[in-house]
């Protein structure tokens, strides 16, 4: 509960900070450009939260065969799990209202207020309910393309939220003109979304009908899958890809690698904002400042991902036993737990540093210079943190630190749970911070001899202790 409590206080304080470090933006919008904003918002958010949310829930949870075999009318069953999210919506209005009536007084606070956020919350149910009915009508009529939404959703998301962190690092007000224009744009949208808007709920009754008939077919289409041979058996040609796809599959199903994801995302952000709202200027200078974002990105990326590598060979338990039956070599295990490493690690370290040094500022030759360091540290930390975790090849056979039974739900077995693992993501972290100091002295020589070279012995122990015995 305390939990609770200071997750709305911390959601509250966070947009209340926002609104008045940055509430030069919407000084020139009056009420109807706010309004339009809110549309705006709520068009756009509520069409990527229904592409990322609305095919598992109307369509993938195992209670829903339930639902629809009771007798409760398909309908009821949309408006149910529509209403389900009307206290998100209501977080959401308040959360987009509080930056709105920055400048204003008490009393016009108070009124505009609360005129947004009911404006706010009934167009947030609103594009909802419609998107449940796109849902259904694309579910019905084109299933295939319903694969793609999370996707698309994943990438507007972080396009919105690259344009969000660019927006306040970059602009310290916004023109009038830009409001008019962008006033008279909105009209034109609105106009034509509220036509469509009517004619869908108008088939309200329709829709029902349409969910169910919808339904029976992703459920006859799963079925016809699992009596096909695997779905993904042309990737599986090769033991690496085997192992790899199968560690993806252990990452993916876990909530926490969501949760990992977003705070990186956020955490960038988060940095970037600080920094150009000049809260770190006593230590932060023009000069220092590559160094700063190196080390952060770094540092950050292994704190969010480093422990799933460390956890790599302690998930494996008794799969070492079928590793033999098929004759998969260690060879195949080890550049399997590289590559899905390298995607866990890497990849974010190189999409981190040039985008947070973009909204930094920082020059264009700095930045692709430090990208070799940041290539050589986030290998150098791969091998070093997967060769002391190959010795923990059958699954942590020392003391576990946390039981079975604290963990019922499997939350944590990306959390290293012996002493190998942890030794494992605590060298890794050490190795990013010996990297980022010198990379402050500029020790080229001094790191590639000590640091990353070194790091290469780890394949062929790697290798080797990835081989049953």
């Amino acid at each position: 509960m305390k939990l609770l409590v200071w997750f709305i206080l911390l959601g509250l304080a966070v947009p209340i900070y926002f609104s008045e470090k940055f509430g030069a933006i919407f000084l020139e919008a009056n009420l109807s450009k706010k309004v339009m904003f809110i549309v705006a918002e709520s068009l756009l958010v509520g069409l990527l939260r229904g592409l990322n949310d609305l095919p598992s829930q109307m369509y993938l949870q195992k209670n829903l065969m339930f639902f629809h075999s009771s007798g409760i009318s398909n309908l009821q069953i949309i408006i149910g799990q529509w209403l389900s999210r009307a206290p998100l919506y209501v977080w959401a209005a308040v959360i987009l209202t509080i930056p709105l009536t920055s400048g204003l007084s008490i009393p016009d606070k108070i009124m505009t207020g609360l005129l947004l956020f009911i404006i706010g919350f009934v167009a947030e149910m609103t594009v909802d309910l419609v998107s449940r009915y796109l849902m259904i009508l694309t579910m019905y009529y084109m299933p295939s393309i319903v694969k793609a939404f999370v996707g698309i959703a994943t990438f507007g998301f972080l396009a919105l939220f690259g344009f969000i962190i660019w927006v306040l690092t970059s602009l310290d007000a916004v023109s009038a003109d830009f409001w008019n224009q962008f006033e008279r744009t909105m009209f034109v949208i609105a106009g034509i979304s509220g036509v469509g808007i009517i004619i869908l709920l108008l088939l309200t009754k329709k829709m029902g009908e349409l969910y169910y008939e919808s339904w029976l077919q992703s459920v006859e289409n799963e079925k016809v899958v699992l009596d096909k041979d695997s779905g993904i058996s042309h990737l599986i040609s090769h033991p690496r890809n085997a192992v790899m796809i199968k560690d993806w599959i252990l990452i993916l199903k876990n909530s926490v690698t969501k949760a990992r994801i977003a705070i990186w995302i956020i955490g960038m952000g988060v940095a970037a904002v600080l920094v150009n709202m000049k809260v770190l200027d006593s230590f932060l200078t023009e000069q220092n400042k590559p160094f700063y974002v190196f080390g952060f990105v770094i540092v950050f990326t292994f704190l969010a991902f480093g422990e799933i590598v460390s956890s790599l060979y302690q998930q494996e338990k008794q799969n070492y036993l079928l590793y033999f039956v098929t004759g998969t070599k260690g060879q195949h295990i080890f550049m399997a737990k590289c590559l899905t490493s390298l995607l866990l690690v890497f990849i974010p370290v190189m999409i981190g540093y040039p985008v947070l040094g973009l909204l930094l500022r920082i020059d264009i030759t700095t930045i692709t210079t430090t990208l070799i360091w940041c290539a050589f540290a986030s290998l150098g930390a791969i091998l070093l943190q997967l060769g002391i975790a190959t010795l923990d090849r059958k699954g942590g056979q020392g003391i576990m630190i946390i039981g079975k039974e604290e963990d019922s739900d499997g939350m944590l077995e990306q959390v290293p749970q012996t002493a190998i693992p942890i030794l494992s993501s605590f060298t890794g972290l050490v190795y990013g911070l010996l990297a980022t100091t010198l990379y402050a002295f500029e020790l080229h020589v001094a790191f590639s001899i000590l640091l990353f070279l070194p790091c290469l012995a780890m394949i062929p122990l790697g290798v080797r202790s990835s081989e049953y015995r």
